[in-house]
C-alpha cells in the first residue's frame, strides 16, 4: 500500500495473460483455431491439396519464341516459315558422327544411307539430310547399278532443291538468332528489377531501423515520465498527510478557541481576527465556519484536493507503464519485420547470379544459332555451285538412260568414284579428312517443345543401332543443336533440382530443430511449406497451361520458386512457432497458439502482403516466363501467409498439444 492508499501499478515485466475480451481480428482467428482445430485443419488441407491434382498435367517448356510477345519480328518470321515448312526445319537437330576411318568408304557410306533411312521413319522427324542423302531422298539398293544410274539423273535438280532448303535453313537460323537477341536484351531488365527490389528492401530496413530507434527513445521517455509521476504522486501524498491534514486540524482548533474566547470580543481587533481566521478556515477546509456553507462550489478543502490529485497521478503512472509496455511490444514486432526483410534481401541477392547464368546460356545459344546460319549459308552456296558444275559437265553422257523421272537423288559409292566434283560439293557434311560427318534432322514438331526433347533420345538411339555391325560401329555419335541443348539443360536442371530439394529440406529442418529444440514441430512445418510450393505450381499450371493455353511453364520456374517459397514459408513459420514456444513457457500449448496468433498475425501478414505485392509487379512484364514467375510466387506467398501460417500450422499445433515439443522436456507438460 502506497502512502496515498492506492494500489501500485502492475509490473511491466509480468507475463501477459490471454485477453478473452480482445475482439481484434487476430484474436478472433486464434480463438477459432483453438476452438475448432479439426475443422480448420480439414478446410486448410482442402485448399492446399486441391491444386496438387493439376501437377501430373504440368509440363515444362524451353520454347523461347513462345516466351516473346506475339508481335515480335522473330516470332512472326518463325510463324511464316512454319506455314510452308516443317517446324523443325528452321532449327534442325545435328548428329555428329566421329570415327577413325573415312565415312566415304563404300561400306561406311552404305551405313550412313541406312542411318538416314531409319531416321526418316521416326515419329517426329520430318526431313533428314546427310552425306548419303543430302536432299532428303529415299535410299536405293546401292548394289544395283542400274538404279544408281537412274537416281543420279536428276542430281542437278536435287542439288538446287537442297540449296534452296539450305537458304531457308539459314533464314530460319537468322530469325532464331534475332529472337534470342531480344531475350538477351530483356534479361538485363530482370536483373535491374531484382537490383531495384533489393535496394528498396534495404531502404525499408533502414526505415524500420530508424523507427525502432524512435520507439526505443519513446519507451525511455515513458519510463522517465512514469518515474516522475511516481515522485509527484508520492509528493502529493506527503503534502496531504504532512501539511494539509495537520493544517486543517490546526485551523479548526484555532477557530474553536477563537469562538470560545468571549472575553476578547470587546476588543476592537477581535472582529478582524475572527474574519481573517474564518477566511483561512474556508481556504483550508472548503467551508465558511460562520455559515457552514462551502466557500466555492466543488471545493471540499485542501486535503480532499490533494487526495484527488494523488489518485489522478496514480492513474497516470499506470497509463505510462502500459504505454511503455506497448512500446516494447511494438519494438519486438519491428525486430521480426526487420528479420523478414533481411531474409528477403538475401534471397534477392542470391537470385541475381541465376539471371546472369541464364543470360550466359542465351548468349551461347545465340552464338550457336549464328554459326548455324553461317554454316547453312555455306551449304547453300556449295550445293548451288555443285548444281551449276553438274549442268556444265555433261554428266548424262556417263550413264545411259538418265532422265528427269529417275527419282530422288542419293549419293552412292559409285557416284563419288565417277564424279570427284560431287565429293567436293558435299564438303559441308564432311570434315577435311572425311572421318567426321554431320547429319541434319529436321523435326516435324516444334524444336522447342517437350516432345522434341524425347526425339533427341530416340534419334541418338537409332543412330547407334543403325551403325552397329558396320565400320562405323565404334564411332562417337553426338547430337547438337537447339533441341539437344535444351535436352541437356533439362537433364541438368532435373538433377540439380533434386539435389536442391534434398539440401534445402535438410537445412531448413535442422535449423528448425535447433531453434525449437524439438523434432515433431519441424517435421510438419517442413511438410506444410512443401504443400504451399506444390499448390502454387498447381495453380500456375491451371491458369497458364490449362486455361491460358500455354505449352507449359518455363523450365526454370520450379527451382527458383522452390527456393523462394521454402525460405519465406519457413521464416513465417519460425516467427509463429518461436512465439508459441515462448508463450508455452507459462501456459498450455492451446492457449500459447491463440496468443501467438494474436501477437504475430499483423506483423507476418503485413510482411507477406509487402512481399507478394513486390513479386506481383513481375506480372506486368512482356516476357511470359516472368509473368508466370510473378504469378506463382505471389500465389505461393499469399497461400503461405493466409492459409498455411494462419490456419494449417496452428491447427496442427493445437491438435498435437505438448507432443509438438517432443523430445524436449516441454513435451512432458500440458
Amino acid at each position: 500500500m502506497t502512502p496515498s492508499g492506492t494500489t501500485p501499478p502492475p509490473d511491466a515485466t509480468a507475463a501477459p495473460t490471454p485477453r478473452s475480451e480482445d475482439h481484434s481480428l487476430w484474436a478472433r482467428v486464434g480463438r477459432l483455431v483453438v476452438d475448432h482445430p479439426v475443422r480448420v485443419l480439414l478446410v486448410s488441407l482442402a485448399i492446399v491439396l486441391t491444386p496438387l491434382l493439376a501437377l501430373p498435367s504440368m509440363r515444362l517448356t524451353h520454347d523461347t519464341l513462345a516466351d516473346l510477345p506475339g508481335d515480335a519480328p522473330s516470332v512472326s518470321g518463325f510463324d511464316a516459315l512454319a506455314g510452308h515448312f516443317p517446324p523443325g526445319e528452321t532449327a534442325p537437330l545435328t548428329l555428329v558422327i566421329d570415327d577413325d576411318e573415312p565415312v566415304t568408304d563404300p561400306a561406311s557410306l552404305r551405313a550412313m544411307a541406312d542411318l538416314s533411312r531409319n531416321l526418316k521413319r521416326l515419329d517426329g522427324v520430318g526431313t533428314v539430310r546427310s552425306v548419303a542423302m543430302p536432299t532428303d531422298g529415299e535410299v536405293p539398293d546401292v548394289e544395283e547399278a542400274e538404279e544408281v544410274g537412274a537416281r543420279i539423273a536428276d542430281f542437278q535438280e536435287r542439288l538446287e532443291e537442297a540449296a534452296a532448303g539450305a537458304g531457308q535453313l539459314a533464314d530460319g537460323a537468322g530469325r532464331i538468332e534475332d529472337g534470342l537477341a531480344t531475350i538477351e536484351a530483356r534479361l538485363p531488365e530482370l536483373a535491374a528489377g531484382l537490383d531495384d527490389a533489393e535496394a528498396g528492401v534495404g531502404e525499408l530496413r533502414a526505415g524500420v531501423d530508424r523507427l525502432r530507434t524512435g520507439v526505443d527513445q519513446l519507451a525511455g521517455g515513458l519510463r522517465e515520465l512514469r518515474a516522475g509521476l511516481v515522485e509527484a504522486r508520492d509528493g502529493a501524498a506527503r503534502l496531504r498527510t504532512d501539511v494539509a491534514e495537520p493544517a486543517e486540524e490546526a485551523i479548526r482548533e484555532a477557530w474553536d478557541a477563537l469562538s470560545e474566547f468571549t472575553v476578547g470580543r470587546t476588543d476592537p481587533e477581535y472582529e478582524r481576527a475572527a474574519r481573517a481566521t474564518g477566511e483561512a478556515y474556508g481556504r483550508i477546509t472548503g467551508e465558511d465556519p460562520r455559515t457552514g456553507q462551502q466557500v466555492r462550489e466543488g471545493y471540499e478543502g485542501l486535503a480532499a484536493a490533494l487526495r484527488e490529485l494523488e489518485v489522478g497521478l496514480g492513474e497516470a503512472v499506470t497509463g505510462a507503464g502500459e504505454l511503455a509496455d506497448g512500446a516494447g511490444r511494438l519494438d519486438e514486432g519491428l525486430a521480426q519485420l526487420d528479420a523478414a526483410l533481411a531474409q528477403l534481401e538475401a534471397g534477392l541477392a542470391e537470385a541475381g547470379p541465376g539471371v546472369d547464368e541464364l543470360r550466359d546460356g542465351v548468349a551461347r545459344l545465340r552464338d550457336g544459332a549464328g554459326r548455324l546460319e553461317a554454316g547453312a549459308g555455306e551449304l547453300r552456296r556449295g550445293l548451288a555451285s555443285g548444281a551449276a558444275r553438274l549442268e556444265d559437265s555433261g554428266f548424262e553422257q556417263l550413264v545411259p538412260g538418265l532422265g528427269e523421272d529417275s527419282g530422288p537423288f542419293v549419293v552412292t559409292p559409285g557416284l563419288l568414284e565417277a564424279l570427284p566434283e560431287v565429293r567436293e560439293q558435299l564438303g559441308f557434311f564432311l570434315a577435311d579428312d572425311d572421318t567426321r560427318t554431320r547429319v541434319f534432322v529436321g523435326m516435324s514438331i516444334s524444336p522447342f517443345s517437350p516432345a522434341a526433347l524425347d526425339v533427341v533420345d530416340r534419334v541418338t538411339e537409332v543412330a547407334e543401332l543403325s551403325l552397329n555391325g558396320s565400320p562405323l560401329e565404334d564411332a562417337t555419335v553426338a547430337p547438337t543443336g537447339i533441341s539437344s541443348f535444351f535436352h541437356d539443360v533439362d537433364a541438368a536442371a532435373d538433377r540439380d533440382f533434386r539435389l536442391i530439394i534434398v539440401a534445402v529440406i535438410i537445412g531448413v529442418f535442422l535449423v528448425l530443430v535447433v531453434l525449437l529444440r524439438a523434432i515433431v514441430a519441424p517435421l510438419y512445418m517442413v511438410v506444410t511449406v512443401l504443400l504451399s510450393f506444390g499448390a502454387a505450381l498447381g495453380i500456375a499450371t491451371v491458369v497458364f497451361q490449362m486455361i491460358g493455353g500455354r505449352a507449359g511453364l518455363a523450365w526454370w520456374i520450379p527451382p527458383f520458386l522452390y527456393v523462394l517459397l521454402v525460405a519465406l514459408g519457413a521464416d513465417y513459420n519460425i516467427y509463429l512457432m518461436s512465439r508459441v514456444r515462448e508463450e508455452a513457457e507459462r501456459r498450455t500449448t492451446r492457449a500459447a497458439v491463440a496468443e501467438a496468433t494474436r501477437l504475430t498475425g499483423g506483423v507476418i501478414t503485413s510482411a507477406g502482403l509487402i512481399l507478394a505485392g513486390s513479386f506481383a509487379a513481375l506480372m506486368s512484364a512482356d516476357l511470359a516466363s516472368l509473368r508466370q514467375m510473378g504469378f506463382a510466387t505471389t500465389v505461393g506467398i499469399l497461400l503461405d501467409t493466409f492459409v498455411v501460417r494462419t490456419f494449417l500450422v496452428p491447427s496442427i499445433a493445437v491438435l498435437l498439444g505438448r507432443f509438438n515439443w517432443w523430445p524436449s522436456a516441454r513435451s512432458l507438460r500440458a
